[in-house]
């Protein structure tokens, strides 16, 4: 499904295509989420990435300079280290931002964090940026949960409660999971049966090909 939407993107040129993602540190989603925005930007497509804790610059030097990258690392300031104009004007947390996600409304979070309109809406993994997109009131944009890992139980959590959790996969539109076995496990879990697709990660063969062919690569160039 994805792979088709980046395809149009030659047809369509300049749609927005927003990814939601967690953190950005050293590791293979952050990888895929690279390889896919670089991937929608090569086809024609307006990229945002909103990234909403930490992140690596050896992975973010990787995303093509035409990309939107925003650090998105707290909802409001933290206390500690708020100026006293934000303080006075009550924009501070002393949650961490996690237990911020787990105890609003999705409705709310969307608002706050997805200020434009785009044609696309993809929260690239963590239960948290699902549940954000799962609150978007944009009806024209395709909205994508994607789902990188099989135990998906660990996704519970993060959203309170089970029955939390199963509204928030529930209300999402469209689910991408990384493997049938992922698939299965997000039947099993919310009781969701439509509308889940299996897209396999993709990986760079060109770039890897030409890696193997040098030396000494610096950890920054190799990943």
């Amino acid at each position: 499904m994805t792979t088709d939407l980046a395809a149009r993107g030659e047809q369509h040129q300049m749609k927005k295509v927003l990814f939601l993602t967690p953190s950005l540190g050293m590791g293979g989603m952050e990888r895929v989420l690279v390889n896919y925005a670089n991937l929608f930007v090569s086809r024609g497509y307006d990229v945002t990435v909103k990234n909403f804790t930490y992140d690596d610059e050896a992975i973010v030097s990787h995303f093509d300079k035409a990309i939107h990258y925003e650090k998105q690392y707290h909802p409001v300031e933290n206390i500690f280290h708020s100026s006293l104009k934000s303080i006075l004007c009550g924009n501070f947390r002393i949650l961490p931002w996690n237990t911020w996600i787990k105890c609003r409304k999705s409705k709310y979070l969307y608002r706050k964090y997805v200020k434009e309109k785009y044609d696309v809406e993809i929260a690239f993994f963590g239960s948290e940026t699902i549940k954000i997109i799962s609150g978007s009131d944009n009806e024209n944009a395709v909205k994508i949960g994607w789902v990188h890992n099989v135990n998906v139980d660990k996704d519970i959590p993060p959203l309170g409660s089970l029955k939390k959790a199963k509204k928030v996969y529930n209300d999402i539109q469209n689910i991408v999971c990384v493997s049938e076995k992922s698939r299965e496990k997000i039947i099993e879990y919310f009781g969701r049966k439509d509308r889940i697709y299996t897209i396999n990660n993709p990986n760079d063969t060109e770039r890897i090909r030409e890696m193997a062919k040098e030396k000494g690569t610096p950890e920054k160039e190799a990943f």
